[in-house]
């Protein structure tokens, strides 16, 4: 994976269309993150991306099957798909190693308790400033929940705090919030 061209076969292999049906989101965009077309001054329609980034969003098995043999895999190879012991992220792992499968990749399933998971996350040992993972790891948010999103993107060295946004205020409030049983 640290291959462009592997990457980006591997994308062009996998049909999105059966990760909508399977959130039964159908009629949402493909394409809606990191930037939505509800944010026009960053999103870029597909009409205007251009053709080799356009081309990563086409399932194409064939050229994907291509792309692998140029980058020196004309056999495939084999990967692992390391996931959370959810439904969701099992059945998206599923999925993936069937596509990935008419493209001569041979992925194992690997399901981890969260905590586990969470270690291997995490502990992709630094090497040179790359992180290392023995195959793929699946990841995701829960972007639906607002509560998920304010604590994973918000509190100081969160997750998918990005940005390095550190407000002492906010994560305590935050600590506050993830240890509330009361909905309302």
């Amino acid at each position: 994976f640290n291959n462009v061209k592997v990457r980006q076969a591997m994308n062009i292999a996998i049909d999105m269309s059966d990760f909508t049906k399977l959130k039964k989101s159908e009629a949402l965009p493909q394409r809606f993150w990191p930037q939505s077309e509800a944010n026009p001054t960053a999103f870029v329609p597909d009409s205007e991306l251009p053709s080799e980034v356009a081309q990563l969003w086409e399932y194409d098995p064939d050229l994907a099957k291509e792309m692998l043999a140029e980058a020196g895999y004309p056999n495939g190879f084999k990967t692992t798909i390391t996931v959370k012991n959810t439904t969701l992220f099992q059945d998206e792992a599923a999925i993936l190693k069937e596509q990935w499968a008419k493209i001569g990749v041979d992925a194992e399933i690997e399901v981890m308790q969260a905590s586990p998971f969470a270690q291997v996350r995490y502990s992709g040992a630094q090497v040179g400033g790359t992180v290392e993972y023995p195959g793929v790891i699946l990841e995701g948010l829960d972007a639906a929940n607002p509560i998920a999103v304010l604590i994973s993107e918000g509190k100081t060295g969160a997750w998918f705090n990005t940005t390095g946004y550190s407000n002492p205020k906010f994560d305590r409030l935050a600590t506050e919030l993830e240890g509330e049983d009361d909905l309302d």
